[in-house]
């Protein structure tokens, strides 16, 4: 009896084939998406990091600046995207070269990621050292020129004599450094020796807060700027309420001095003691940051692995974002604080690829094997420094990183003010116009402002359902600005930020009176560029958790 084997016919040996292939293509395609879900989600993970970290420093050191804003602020037609929003709405990030089908520099400085760069009025201490007094900004910055150290004080005892906006500064004092009350005239240069100047008009700005009446309603400006030409008036100089007024000073001390750009790309600014500034003083920075320049503090380092060498000199830190380069140049600045003995010893450095001292890069090996471990390392995050023998030092580390990430704050203004088109002054970014004044429901701001929150204090009058007189009432309410299309003349802008305000207890037949805006939100987001597109991650707070 003859057995026969039945074999695969090339038909059947085909189609198997083709299904393999299918099934194999299938389970390639699943590799880069599971790696890039994991990439994503890394990236996430990080940013929320540097935004924790970023809040968390404004609240422990209680730093949040006044305001930031664009640096070409002056018209209401300025630059008009904002941090919060869309896309394609408010610029918040770089739209594709509809041509190109990328992002370019173009589309990236058109973005919001790539403006409102100047920092107001960040509060900090000044720090002693051994190599003199110095103060550390929380962000980087970018331009010596734009560095401005003040001191900020108020001025007691100004009063307004007259409707007409006439300000009194006879009797006028201020406390000094050591408490005491001494006379304070600017009109007549009488000024407390720490507070001297040959030219008020440069080194000075006074802000004025005071009450006025519109439609025989009572408003109220908060810290408008004063003519700096002509301080004995108000820039209203109609319907003022005469009392007493409050006025803040902010004294010129310095600008950057003798700081280097490498410093202030970590954040410090050194000082010169004189008369006008001194260690332990309060001072207020006024700079100009690059939100893609990353600053991290780093506060515990740990013994170097081998890879970097055997020296005990050797500590290291991780950063958080890898410096996995894709695209652009490695760039860093760093500050080495020994904060033991004498004081703060700064070595600031700057370098591309070729990082240089104090930074340590694995260097021993095959050139081949040099340069696989310097990817790796970097891959990790992994920074190593020569700390010569420093005692508990510190590292503040300023660098550019992959894919062009960028940490970026943005900060409602501590105080807005009512638009004075008759005589403007120069912080256009706090103003807000109200569409009627006799009935100010709807207030307008500048488009940078849109998604912001501002606590608003405002009198209104309340019409109860049924039977009941009407009465005026006073409330304060958190509001957050919108986007939206400008129809307001006097704006002169196509596109503006607004808000609407409902009272409480409505319904009211009228808002009467602005009292009081004041700019409540801060946020922190990171953003990071994946496959020409960016992504970000952002988190808020409030000044008052600050």
């Amino acid at each position: 009896m003859n057995s026969q084997r039945a074999g695969f016919s090339l038909i059947e040996v085909a189609i198997a084939l083709v299904i393999f292939v299918i099934g194999a293509l299938a389970v390639i395609r699943i590799f880069p998406t599971g790696l890039s879900l994991v990439e994503k989600s890394g990236n996430q993970q990080r940013a929320s990091n540097l935004n924790r970290t970023t809040l968390a420093a404004l609240r422990q050191e209680n730093a949040t600046p006044d305001a930031i804003y664009h640096e070409e602020s002056g018209t209401w037609a300025e630059f008009d995207g904002a941090v919060s929003g869309f896309t394609k709405y408010s610029k918040s990030l770089p739209e594709k070269d509809p041509n190109l089908n990328q992002i370019t520099p173009i589309q990236f400085n058109a973005s919001a990621l790539a403006n409102f760069r100047v920092v107001r009025g960040e509060k900090r201490e000044v720090k002693p050292s051994s190599d003199g007094p110095y103060v550390l900004t929380q962000h980087s910055m970018s331009d010596l020129s734009s560095i401005r150290v003040h001191r900020e004080f108020d001025v007691e005892g100004v009063t307004i004599s007259a409707p007409n906006g006439s300000l009194n500064w006879d009797d006028a004092k201020v406390t000094t450094r050591l408490g005491e009350k001494e006379t304070f005239n600017p009109i007549t240069n009488t000024l407390p020796p720490e507070m001297a100047t040959a030219d008020v008009a440069a080194d000075y700005v006074f802000y004025a807060s005071y009450t006025y009446k519109i439609g025989g309603q009572t408003w109220t400006v908060e810290e408008e700027p004063l003519n700096s030409s002509n301080l004995t008036t108000l820039r209203r100089t109609s319907d003022i309420i005469p009392t007493l007024v409050q006025i803040k000073a902010r004294f010129l001390v310095q600008d950057s001095g003798s700081t280097t750009q490498d410093e202030a790309r970590c954040g410090l600014v050194r000082i010169a003691t004189s008369p006008r500034v001194a260690e332990g003083d309060a001072v207020s920075i006024d700079y100009l940051t690059d939100w893609e320049w990353v600053i991290e503090d780093k506060t515990s380092l740990s013994p170097a692995d081998t890879v970097f060498g055997n020296n005990a000199d050797y500590r290291q830190f991780e950063l958080g974002i890898p410096l996995v380069q894709r695209r652009g140049t490695r760039t860093f600045s760093l500050l080495l604080m020994a904060n033991g003995g004498a004081g703060n010893h700064f070595a600031a450095t700057a370098g591309g690829n070729s990082f240089p001292a104090p930074l340590v890069m694995p260097s021993t090996g095959t050139p081949s094997e040099i340069a696989s471990n310097i990817r790796e390392v970097l891959r990790q995050g992994k920074i190593a420094v020569d700390t010569n023998g420093a005692q508990m030092p510190t590292i503040r580390i300023a660098y550019r990183t992959q894919d062009l990430w960028a940490r970026q704050l943005s900060v409602a203004a501590r105080s807005y003010k009512p638009y004075n088109s008759t005589n403007p002054d120069n912080e256009r970014w706090r103003d807000f116009q109200a569409d009627d004044f006799a009935n100010p429901s709807t207030l307008w701001f500048h488009a940078s402002e849109a998604g912001k929150a501002v606590k608003i204090t405002y009198r209104y009058l309340y019409t109860p359902v049924g039977p009941g007189t009407p009465e005026e009432r006073t409330e304060t309410r958190l509001f957050t600005i919108e986007n939206a299309i400008s129809n307001n003349v006097i704006l002169g802008a196509t596109r503006a930020a607004k808000l609407d305000i409902v009272p409480s207890d409505a319904p009211a037949s009228a808002v009467l009176a602005i009292l009081s805006v004041k700019g409540e939100s801060v946020m922190s987001r990171t953003a990071w560029l994946t496959n020409d597109r960016y992504e970000q991650v952002v988190q808020t707070s409030m000044r008052g958790a600050q």
